[in-house]
């Protein structure tokens, strides 16, 4: 396995783990130090938010119903 393999592997494993134990970036404690939250937008679930990411990059994108 070569370098950047290897990186790749090392990702997917760590956000495995997160996954599996719920552990986000602040541990079980809310994320939303952004001042943003998910929950209010539709189609959010509670159960798929791990708290691994900061922000809402897709509230900008101009994604479209049906993209």
């Amino acid at each position: 396995m070569n370098h950047s393999e290897q990186i790749k592997q090392t990702v997917k494993d760590k956000y495995n783990q997160l996954a599996k134990t719920k552990q986000g970036c602040c541990g079980t404690a809310d994320c939303s130090f952004v001042g943003e939250s998910y929950k209010s937008l539709d189609g959010y679930l509670a159960d798929a938010d791990l708290g691994l990411g900061c922000g809402l990059p897709t509230k900008f994108a101009g994604i479209e119903p049906g993209d």
